[in-house]
């Protein structure tokens, strides 16, 4: 059934704030993607702010447009689905990346990254770098670092210190005998 023109405006508007809210979008071609395998998606993308949209080309570009991340019409040929980060883009980027390694689909068509048009290669190469979580861990852990060396050092001379000292009570414990 056709969607009238206040369905179709309705639609326009709720695509339009999801680019407005939204700190990175991908466009992919989802076609050979079962129903089940979409709503896998949808469910692993929800704990990290996700969310894996299937629209009408014309719907999506009117909304990029009047979004001010206008989405290029050579990237909105055929069936087209969408990925809208609201939180962390990279971790929905590298979840999108898990799945399409695991099903070989959706294919990436291009993105909007922090404002700027990017191409499947820039996403690809986005998936690759750690996430934040992964990288806060790493922050930490090189902050501790030098924290656990001294307490070695420190460590250490205390036991040269204890082991001099048993050496001298031997010594003195020898000598009076």
């Amino acid at each position: 059934m056709a969607k009238t023109r206040t369905q179709k405006e309705e639609s326009v508007e709720k695509l339009k704030t999801r680019f407005e809210d939204s700190n990175g979008v991908v466009i992919t071609d989802y076609h050979g993607l079962s129903v089940s395998q979409m709503q896998e998606l949808k469910r692993e993308l929800k704990p990290i702010q996700g969310d894996f949209t299937v629209a009408k080309n014309t719907l999506v570009s009117r909304a990029s447009k009047e979004a001010g991340k206008e989405i290029p019409s050579e990237n909105l040929k055929g069936p087209t689905a969408i990925l809208f980060s609201m939180a962390d883009p990279i971790e929905a980027i590298k979840k999108l990346f898990e799945f399409i390694k695991k099903y070989e689909l959706p294919i990436v068509k291009s993105a909007v990254f922090e404002g700027r048009q990017i191409t499947k290669e820039e996403v690809i190469n986005l998936s690759k770098i750690p996430g934040r979580d992964e990288l806060y861990t790493k922050v930490v852990g090189s902050l501790n670092s030098p924290i656990y060396g001294i307490v070695s050092v420190l460590n250490g001379n205390l036991r040269n210190l204890v082991h001099v000292l048993s050496q001298v009570q031997k010594q003195k414990g020898g000598a009076s005998n």
